[in-house]
């Protein structure tokens, strides 16, 4: 179970670093929402990305923003906006899948999504692990990852392809706030969804994310 994504910048407990996950929209999250669209009255458009080769719908009024620079540590991402906010709710980032030795064969292969995932677990458990040995650490951060917990993780099929899904929730400033993440392997790469929110919001805005999500395709 992991997250991640970078601290000043825009990410939340990423389950690839779980500090830079918790953190992108830990910063400055904890503000109020008006958001009243819901997914049966929102207008939504087509975002197609041919440099990340993904197509997804957002909703009309909603901003997007993108980084596509593939040296970036983070790998590429695009981020979704609602009007009533100006950190990313939703987040699609690819990453190139790296290959590892295996020693039976001696023969280099690919990353599975299976050995991802545990990758992405182990490194969030060591985050979780620090932030329990400083008992004396009274940070944000570090409050928020002692906050942290996986409420659920199952698999998933998202673009048509298999994936894995891992919700949790965790506090900020005493709010509680509910995230997922959903990994998928296409083209050689990750594709990692990721969602955040105030937990009091999530039952009004889930709509439109579940319908970006199942809009999401991966183009070939």
């Amino acid at each position: 179970m992991s997250l991640c994504y970078d601290f000043e910048k825009w990410t939340i407990i990423s389950l690839t670093s779980v500090t830079i996950s918790l953190t992108i929209g830990l910063i400055m999250l904890s503000f109020a929402f008006a958001d009243n669209v819901t997914a049966q009255t929102a207008e939504f458009k087509t975002l197609t990305n041919n440099k990340m080769k993904f197509s997804i719908l957002f909703p009309s009024n909603w901003q997007f923003g993108e980084n596509l620079n593939e040296s970036d540590t983070l790998g590429q991402r695009v981020w979704f906006e609602s009007p009533d906010r100006s950190l990313p709710i939703f987040i699609i980032s690819t990453k190139k899948v790296e290959p590892y030795l295996d020693t039976d064969t001696m023969t280099l292969k690919n990353t599975s999504l299976q050995q991802h995932v545990q990758q992405e677990l182990q490194l969030i458990q060591q985050e979780l692990n620090k932030s329990s040995s400083a008992a004396n650490e009274e940070s944000l951060l570090a409050m928020a990852l002692k906050s942290f917990k996986i409420i659920r993780q199952n698999v998933v099929t998202v673009g048509g392809n298999s994936g894995w899904k891992l919700e949790s929730t965790f506090s900020w400033q005493g709010d509680p706030f509910y995230a997922f993440r959903i990994y998928t392997i296409a083209n050689g790469k990750v594709y990692t969804l990721e969602y955040e929110d105030d937990s009091l919001k999530v039952p009004e805005r889930l709509p439109i994310i579940k319908k970006m999500v199942e809009s999401f395709k991966v183009i070939k």
